[in-house]
């Protein structure tokens, strides 16, 4: 299921019991849901604690004797917990159902595709990791944190904003420029059509650099790496230009590296790897489920 079409948020929750705490979220996912609770599917998980646990306020003054009665006698506040909600249109749901059914498909299950993204190229690091999701028509950039997505945001443009920035610079047919820029790239020694390309990649490039700076002024946490994937990433050169231009390390993802393949395939799944992270994330999930 595309991001867009989910509604994500974490909410703060008194440490209570998992019994109370299915009543709790949805009266308070509520205030964050623009339409009926009856009209979305809801899901919902802990954050587990950080390794860093959050400054304890410091100790009160000792009371005033007048006072004092009244401070024994009130309950201390229970500790909080964050929770993950997850909220879906059943009728986004029931669209995609339709779909495999029509295709002659059994869907097993839905899934949000940054979960599937998350799975196939991540591993079990503890520090925050963003992840970019380079589309035709947008790019979607995701922090993840010990596997909670803390920031998402997405820039309204794409890989198809250079095929149209080549096409109508150079004169050409967008199909001319779609070859051209799958089979040169930004690796080619065409001054011309690296600065067109380089055009597009520099606002989606400030675009990270913005969400970078905005997480870890707001957490004060520096993420560790960015990894690239979708198919606006198998650009030839994307992966230098990043590594050039980010304020952190940059990488393609890997997908092809949680299975098994044959040897000789190696090149070409590297090089076309971060167009099937969603698609192993996929297949991981089912997999693991049928061991």
């Amino acid at each position: 299921i595309p991001f867009a079409s989910s509604l994500m948020s974490v909410i703060e929750l008194p440490e209570v019991s998992a019994k109370e705490l299915s009543t709790m979220v949805p009266i308070e996912a509520r205030k964050y849901i623009p339409v009926p609770m009856e009209e979305v599917m809801l899901d919902w998980s802990i954050i587990p604690k950080s390794e860093m646990q959050r400054e304890e306020p410091e100790e009160p003054e000792e009371a005033a004797p007048a006072a004092a009665g009244v401070l024994a006698s009130a309950a201390p506040p229970l500790p909080k917990i964050d929770v993950l909600t997850v909220a879906i249109h059943k009728g986004t749901i029931a669209r995609y159902q339709e779909i495999a059914s029509q295709a002659g498909l059994d869907a097993g299950f839905f899934e949000i595709e940054i979960f599937s993204t998350m799975r196939s190229v991540l591993d079990e690091g503890l520090r925050p990791v963003m992840i970019m999701d380079m589309g035709a028509a947008s790019t979607k950039l995701y922090i993840i944190e010990r596997g909670i997505i803390r920031v998402s945001h997405t820039i309204n443009r794409g890989s198809q904003d250079i095929t149209s920035t080549i096409s109508k610079s150079l004169g050409i047919t967008p199909e001319q420029a779609e070859v051209m820029k799958r089979s040169v790239g930004a690796a080619g020694n065409d001054p011309k059509l690296n600065e067109l390309i380089a055009l597009v990649l520099d606002h989606i490039f400030a675009e990270v650099n913005t969400t970078l700076l905005s997480f870890e002024k707001k957490y004060n946490k520096t993420v560790a790496k960015a990894i690239l994937v979708g198919g606006g990433a198998a650009l030839k050169g994307i992966s230098e230009l990043a590594k050039n231009n980010f304020k952190t390390e940059a990488e393609m993802g890997a997908p092809f590296n949680k299975v098994s393949t044959p040897a000789f395939l190696e090149k070409i799944l590297r090089e076309t790897g971060p167009e099937f992270a969603v698609a192993i994330g996929l297949a991981l999930r089912k997999l693991a489920e049928e061991e």
